[in-house]
C-alpha cells in the first residue's frame, strides 16, 4: 500500500473578531480566501515536506501584544501591505488587514494600529500561504471600521516582532469613503426572538457586491470575491448600501423558512426578518462532520468569522477538522456569543493525511484524508506519522493514541471518517479535481467487482496482527460540498460496499473553507442524539452513538425519513434493523417553502425499486408527502429512502435540472438532494442479517 503526503499545513490562525465587530464588520469583512487548490493532478503543492501532524494550538503566532507602545515602536525593516491597499479607497464597513512576510517571521508577534492606536481584539494571525497563491507566510487581520472611526484617510500599520526581537513594520495610508447609508437588521424566528442568521442583498434580482474593495489582493482565489451577503448574530446585524431597492433574503438552516424584505434605502430604523422554523427535527442534531478554519493551510477565514458562519447556519454540532492539526475554539465562541455559545457546540477533530512512502517530491502526495473525532491536541500524545505501512495500521494507531490520550470529556472512542473517496469539487462551474485525495480515485475502485479482487484486492490487505482493512472506518463523506457529480460516483460505491456488508455511516458536509463557495453547515447531517440545554455541553457519547450507529439522514434541504414496518409490531428506522420477508417502508419528505423537491425514491440493495414524483409546494409553511411502498423480499436485504435531484439519471450530473429562485440565491451552485442512512432486513428471519453482495 502507499500513502501519499501533503505540504506543510499552515501554522497560524488568521486575525478574529468578537462582541459587536462580528455583527458589523461580517458584512463585508472577506479575509483572503481559501488557497491551496490542488496542483495539475489534483494534489496540493505547498512543497515544503516537513511533517506538521497535530502542532499544538498557537503555532506559527498567537496574534499577542507587541509591548506597550506597539504602534510607535522603532521598525528595522519594512513589510508589504497587500490589503488594504496603500493609496486605496475602502467603500465597505470594514477591510481584510494581509500583509506579506517571509518564514523568518513565523512565530511573530504582531499588533495592528490604526491612526495610532492600537485596534482592540483584532487578533492578527501569522500563517503560511499556500504555494498557489505565492507561498512564504501572511500576517492576517481585519479591520472594522462602522461605528468605529470616521470616513476620512486613515492610516494602517501592522507591527510585527520576530522571536530574535526584531520590528517590522508594514504601512498603508488609505481612504475610507463608505458607501453612504448604514442599513441595520434584526432577525428573529415566528415567535420573535432573535436568532442568528445570514443576509443576502440583491438589487434587480442580481447579488450586490459588498465587498472586500481589495478582493484579489486579500482572496486570491476569488471565492468570496465579491462578497454579497452578511451575518446577523443573536438578531442583529449590518451592512453600508447607496441608495436604492434593495431585496434581503435571510437564511438560517434547512429547518427554517426565509425572512424575505424588500427596502428602499435610506430606511428609517433596522429592518426585521422573520425565520420561523417550519420543519422541526426533535430528537436529532444538525451537524457538519467538516469543517475548516484559518488553522488549516489552504483556509483564510479569521475564527471568529468562522464561528459566525456556523452560527448563522444553525449548526448545532460543528467538527473542526483542520489539516493535520486539532484547534480548539470553544473560549473563542463563549466570548463571541456567551455561554449559550449561540446554539452550536465544537468539538475538535483533525483532518489527517494517508500520504504515499518513500521520498516525497512534487505536488501530488496524499492519497487520502481521513477525519479523526474527537481528539485532544498533539500536546497530549503525538499522531502517527503520515506515511504509514498499512492503511489499517494506521485506523489501529489513531484509534490506539485515543486510548493512550482521551479527550476529557468523551472517553477513548473515536470516530475515523473516509473523506472526498473521488475526489473535490472546487467551483461549481468547473469540474471536479479528481487527483484530490481521493483514496478510490487513486487506488482503482471498482464498485461492480468484490472487494478483495481483482482491482479491489487492496481494499482487503489486512494489518498485521490486527486485520484492519482500509475500508474499516465508521463513516463514508457520501456528500461533500455541492458537487453532485461526485455524489453520484460515491452513491455507487457507498451502495456497493453496504450490500458486501461492510457498516459505514453515509455522511455529507460542507468541507467548508471559505463563506460563499463552501457553505457552512450545507450539506447538514441530522443525527439522533441528545440535544444540549442552555448552557450545557454537547452530550459526546450520545452523538457518536447516533453516528456510529447509522441513526443520520443527510440534506441539502429536504429532510427524508424512514419507518421500516417487519413482522409483528417490529418498526425500525435508520441504523436499525427489523425481521419479514414481507415489509413496508413509510417514508415522508418535508421541506421549507424556499426547498424544491422533484421526487422521492426507495432504495432496495443499491436498486431504485419505487420512484414517486412529488407535486410542486404551494402556499406558506412547511410541505410534508407521506406514502407506504410494500416490499417483498426473498433474501435479507437493505434499504434506504432518497428525496430531491434524481442522482441516477441516465444523462449524469449535467442532465440534472438545477433550481431557481429563493434556493439559488441562497445554495448557488448545490441541487436539493437527501438520503436516509439503511435499515437492514432480516427476511429469512434467521436472526441474523447476511449481506446481500453484489448483483451480476
Amino acid at each position: 500500500m502507499r500513502a501519499t503526503r501533503a505540504g506543510a499545513r499552515g501554522t497560524g490562525l488568521c486575525c478574529a473578531l468578537r462582541g459587536s465587530w462580528v455583527r458589523v464588520l461580517l458584512p463585508v469583512l472577506l479575509l483572503p480566501a481559501c488557497a491551496g487548490l490542488p496542483g495539475p493532478e489534483g494534489g496540493p503543492v505547498d512543497t515544503d515536506p516537513t511533517p506538521v501532524v497535530g502542532l499544538p494550538p498557537g503555532d506559527g503566532g498567537n496574534g499577542g501584544t507587541v509591548g506597550p507602545s506597539p504602534c510607535a515602536a522603532q521598525a528595522s525593516g519594512h513589510l508589504t501591505v497587500d490589503a488594504p491597499s496603500d493609496g486605496g479607497v475602502v467603500r465597505g464597513a470594514s477591510t481584510p488587514v494581509v500583509v506579506r512576510i517571509t518564514p523568518a517571521e513565523a512565530g511573530s508577534e504582531v499588533s495592528v494600529c490604526l491612526d495610532g492606536e492600537p485596534v482592540p481584539h483584532a487578533w492578527p494571525e501569522v500563517r503560511r500561504r499556500s504555494a498557489h497563491v505565492g507561498g512564504d507566510w501572511d500576517v492576517v487581520a481585519g479591520l472594522d471600521l462602522l461605528g468605529h472611526t470616521e470616513p476620512g484617510p486613515r492610516r494602517l500599520d501592522v507591527v510585527v516582532r520576530t522571536p530574535g526581537g526584531r520590528v517590522l513594520r508594514g504601512t498603508s495610508e488609505f481612504t475610507w469613503d463608505p458607501r453612504p447609508h448604514r442599513l441595520d437588521v434584526q432577525t428573529v424566528d415566528g415567535a420573535g426572538r432573535p436568532v442568528s442568521a445570514r443576509v443576502h442583498v440583491l438589487r434587480d434580482g442580481k447579488p450586490v457586491a459588498l465587498g472586500p474593495d481589495d478582493g484579489e489582493a486579500a482572496d486570491p482565489y476569488l471565492r468570496d470575491v465579491p462578497m454579497t451577503s452578511f451575518f446577523s448574530l443573536d438578531g442583529h446585524g449590518a451592512t453600508v448600501l447607496s441608495p436604492g431597492t434593495y431585496r434581503l433574503v435571510a437564511v438560517r438552516s434547512i429547518r427554517d423558512d426565509l425572512g424575505v424584505a424588500e427596502v428602499t434605502v435610506p430606511v428609517d430604523g433596522p429592518v426585521r426578518l422573520v425565520l420561523p422554523e417550519v420543519v422541526p427535527t426533535p430528537g436529532r442534531l444538525t451537524a457538519d462532520l467538516h469543517v475548516h478554519t484559518a488553522a488549516s493551510y489552504d483556509a483564510f477565514l479569521p475564527h471568529d468569522v468562522r464561528l459566525a458562519s456556523l452560527v448563522a447556519a444553525g449548526v448545532d454540532v460543528a467538527v473542526i477538522t483542520d489539516h493535520n492539526r486539532v484547534t480548539s475554539l470553544d473560549d473563542r465562541l463563549v466570548e463571541l456569543l456567551g455561554p449559550a455559545r449561540g446554539g452550536t457546540r465544537l468539538v475538535p477533530g483533525i483532518e489527517v493525511d494517508v500520504r504515499e512512502r518513500g521520498e516525497l517530491d512534487g505536488g501530488n502526495w496524499d492519497l487520502a484524508h481521513l477525519n479523526v473525532f474527537p481528539v485532544a491536541d498533539a500536546a497530549a500524545a503525538p499522531f502517527p506519522g503520515l506515511q504509514p505501512e498499512t492503511f489499517g495500521g494506521y485506523y489501529d494507531d489513531l484509534r490506539a493514541r485515543q486510548h493512550a490520550a482521551p479527550l476529557p470529556g468523551t472517553g477513548t472512542d473515536v470516530l475515523l471518517q473516509l473523506n472526498h473517496p473521488r475526489g473535490i469539487h472546487f467551483q461549481p462551474e468547473e469540474p471536479p479535481k479528481r487527483g484530490a485525495w481521493p483514496l478510490f480515485q487513486r487506488m482503482g475502485f471498482d464498485p461492480s467487482i468484490p472487494v478483495g479482487q481483482g482491482p479491489n484486492a487492496w481494499a482487503a490487505a489486512p494489518a498485521p496482527g490486527t486485520g484492519t482493512t482500509p475500508l474499516d472506518v465508521d463513516a463514508l463523506e457520501v456528500v461533500n460540498r455541492f458537487s453532485l457529480e461526485l455524489y453520484q460516483e460515491v452513491r455507487r460505491d457507498w451502495f456497493a460496499l453496504l450490500s458486501q456488508g461492510y457498516r459505514m455511516t453515509g455522511t455529507g458536509n460542507a468541507d467548508s473553507h471559505a463563506l460563499q463557495v463552501e457553505i457552512a453547515g450545507f450539506p447538514v447531517n441530522l443525527v439522533r442524539a441528545a440535544a444540549p440545554v442552555g448552557a450545557a455541553d454537547l452530550d459526546r457519547a450520545s452523538f457518536l452513538r447516533g453516528l456510529r450507529g447509522g441513526d443520520v439522514l443527510v440534506s441539502t434541504g429536504p429532510v427524508v425519513e424512514l419507518e421500516v414496518r417487519g413482522d409483528g409490531d417490529q418498526r425500525a428506522g435508520p441504523g436499525g434493523a427489523v425481521r419479514g420477508a414481507s415489509v413496508t417502508a413509510e417514508i415522508t419528505v418535508r421541506a421549507a417553502p424556499w426547498v424544491p423537491v422533484a421526487e422521492v425514491r426507495l432504495v432496495v440493495d443499491g436498486e431504485v425499486v419505487h420512484r414517486e414524483a412529488l407535486d410542486a409546494q404551494a402556499g406558506p409553511g412547511a410541505a410534508r408527502w407521506t406514502l407506504e411502498v410494500p416490499v417483498t423480499l426473498a433474501a435479507d436485504a437493505w434499504v434506504l429512502a432518497e428525496a430531491g435531484v434524481p442522482p441516477d439519471d441516465p444523462g449524469g450530473a449535467d442532465a440534472v435540472k438545477r433550481p431557481a429562485g429563493d434556493y439559488a440565491v441562497v445554495a448557488p451552485g448545490y441541487v436539493p438532494l437527501a438520503f436516509t442512512n439503511p435499515v437492514r432486513v432480516d427476511a429469512d428471519g434467521d436472526g441474523a442479517w447476511t449481506p446481500p453482495g453484489l448483483f451480476p
